[in-house]
């Protein structure tokens, strides 16, 4: 089977070189200008990834605003919304409340957005740039705008790039697609003005790989993530002793499952779909008939809602430990 993989990837190979040529040409093409990119009023700080995510993005997102809201500012965070169902369309939340654009559309990552930054103007969209015009139509200009999932969004201009790589395997295989996780080759992180070293489990974790790849001119920063013990939404903890049914579609499910596991709870079964999956009201509805009760994610919850029984179910946020000093220094960067 081992063999058999190996020959189909050695099989994908030239695909590999042929989408690191074609990311190479691209980044040559807005850096020197030949394909012009937009510039959004304010600052642009992006936050992106090299590898197919996973890398927690939303998470560092998240604690920025609190950073920049507490100096004061008013960030507004502009995303993609991948696998949302908004296509080439425009969803704006504002205040908490949809207020532009369908009203089917589940962004699960805005939405957890939301939920945690009740105050912060979230933009979702593939055309971020006109989406971003139509938000200025109707609301206040932001002080920030906030590229979530921003590195390879070359077509607007930024003040400042953030790069996440997960401290554990920061290149994870070294291969871009299809043959392995990468969208771009390592090299580009050279392109970041900050490196941010996630899931890191020691303040070493991953540094010397990164540092002798971006040739010490990068700061690099170690990012912890913490996750939270199981609670209703009202707050109400997990009890140990229960039997439970691990639900989720994220990018990493494997931490979710050693978290729960470290934490002593029992796991009776595992519903795992891949990252942004959808599951069914019946399949939701099949567990908690089974007598057992649900952990997930907010991120899960947040994309069918509906599907759960709040007082059945609990949920798992993932945070991170990023001291305010790394911002303060990020940004004493971007001023000068």
């Amino acid at each position: 089977m081992q063999l058999t993989s190996s020959f189909f990837s050695l099989l994908r190979m030239p695909l590999h070189w042929l989408f690191v040529v074609l990311s190479k040409f691209r980044r040559h093409l807005y850096t020197h200008g030949i394909w012009k990119r937009k510039t959004l009023p304010g600052i642009t700080i992006s936050i992106g990834n090299l590898e197919v995510g996973g890398t927690g993005k939303t998470p560092v997102t998240i604690a920025l605003c609190h950073y920049l809201i507490a100096q004061g500012k008013k960030p507004a965070i502009v995303t993609r919304g991948y696998r949302s169902g908004i296509g080439k369309g425009c969803l704006i939340i504002k205040d908490s409340q949809q207020l532009i654009g369908p009203a089917d559309c589940r962004p699960d990552e805005a939405f957890l957005q939301s939920h945690f930054l009740p105050t912060v103007p979230i933009i979702i969209g593939s055309n971020r740039y006109q989406n971003c015009q139509t938000y200025l139509q109707h609301f206040s200009q932001p002080t920030h705008w906030i590229l979530d999932d921003g590195f390879q969004h070359l077509s607007l201009q930024r003040h400042f790039d953030i790069l996440l790589l997960n401290a554990s395997k920061p290149f994870a295989n070294k291969f871009c697609l299809p043959v392995g996780r990468l969208r771009e080759p390592p090299s580009t992180l050279r392109k970041a003005d900050a490196i941010f070293l996630t899931r890191s489990t020691y303040p070493e974790e991953g540094y010397s790989q990164v540092s002798r790849m971006s040739g010490d001119k990068i700061p690099i920063f170690s990012i912890p993530f913490f996750l939270s013990y199981p609670k209703t939404l009202n707050g109400k903890p997990c009890p140990n002793n229960g039997q439970f049914a691990m639900v989720t579609a994220i990018a990493r499910p494997q931490f979710l499952d050693k978290h729960l596991h470290d934490l002593g709870l029992k796991i009776i079964d595992r519903h795992i779909r891949r990252d942004h999956g959808a599951f069914r009201q019946k399949q939701i509805d099949e567990i908690y008939d089974r007598g057992h009760e649900i952990i997930t994610t907010y991120k899960d919850f947040f994309r069918h809602p509906q599907l759960f029984k709040p007082d059945h179910t609990y949920f798992v946020s993932l945070t991170v430990g990023i001291e305010p000093e790394v911002f303060q220094h990020l940004f004493l960067t971007i001023d000068h």
